[in-house]
């Protein structure tokens, strides 16, 4: 849903097919972790602090 389309990235090298589980319960292209979204944030929050 709305999560998954503003922090999925749609990395394929990161989150492969290939798993030994339901891939519909692997939240990592779901989190503000996944990609470069969580370092441009930190670099910004510094920005803005000064």
């Amino acid at each position: 849903g709305l999560l998954k389309s503003c922090n999925g990235m749609g990395a394929s090298y990161l989150f492969q097919k290939d798993k030994h589980y339901d891939i519909s319960y692997d939240t990592g292209d779901m989190s503000i972790q996944c990609g470069r979204h969580n370092d441009i944030f930190k670099l910004w929050l510094m920005w803005r602090s000064k």
